[in-house]
């Protein structure tokens, strides 16, 4: 219930198939309110966690959100967790994860396991930044699972994705620049570093990408 003091109200002991009402009201003579009526998030454990594609182009979203989670781990990663679950299968050694807020609060923690549920490992835990979070050290054909939650105690909303980082993110994947003249500009690949992770030292490079030269 958007412009409410608690905005989330959740119906417990409800029958399927039979039809509920709601009455709004309000202590002051006008109020304005939203109202949605949704079921809480299915992936609200790890073994019901939601398979993300790992994407090379063209990203997908896959939207999400914390109405009605629980906490399903003890406190590792700061903040309230109450928690919804995702999970992936590497393709890579390496991997970025896309995690924007959709609504307030802008706080999201996410925290990336490897092993079974039941059985996990922690392998990273940050705050979501609006650059790409850079997962490292995978093994290829391994699952993996993510763990999204807010920092406070609201609910919180996003969408993320995992895709495959660009060739040229760190310095090892450097694209050597072949042209030996303004005339072969036109040959060479246009790249957006849009999708780039940031990078490290004493540049302070935002999203940054190599190249090399001979």
């Amino acid at each position: 219930l958007e412009g409410a003091m608690s905005p989330e109200i959740q119906f417990n002991g409800l029958t399927v198939g039979d039809t509920y009402y709601l009455k709004v009201g309000a202590t002051v003579n006008t109020t304005n309110s939203t109202l949605w009526v949704f079921s809480p998030a299915a992936n609200d454990e790890c073994v019901d966690a939601v398979l993300l594609p790992v994407q090379t182009s063209d990203i997908t979203y896959t939207e999400g959100n914390t109405y009605g989670a629980t906490q399903s781990l003890p406190q590792n990663c700061g903040g309230v967790p109450k928690d919804v679950w995702y999970s992936f299968t590497a393709t890579g050694t390496r991997h970025l994860l896309e995690l924007v807020r959709a609504i307030t609060p802008d706080i999201t923690r996410v925290e990336v396991y490897s092993g079974a549920c039941g059985a996990l490992t922690s392998i990273l835990c940050q705050q979501a930044a609006y650059a790409p979070t850079n997962i490292t050290g995978l093994t290829p054909g391994a699952t993996y699972h993510i763990r999204v939650h807010g920092n406070g105690s609201d609910p919180i909303g996003f969408r993320l994705a995992v895709r495959v980082p660009m060739v040229n993110d760190e310095c090892d994947g450097a694209i050597a620049l072949p042209f030996s003249s303004l005339a072969d500009y036109a040959s060479i690949q246009a790249l957006n570093n849009t999708e780039a992770q940031d990078g490290s030292g004493t540049c302070d490079a935002y999203r940054d990408l190599w190249y090399r030269f001979t």
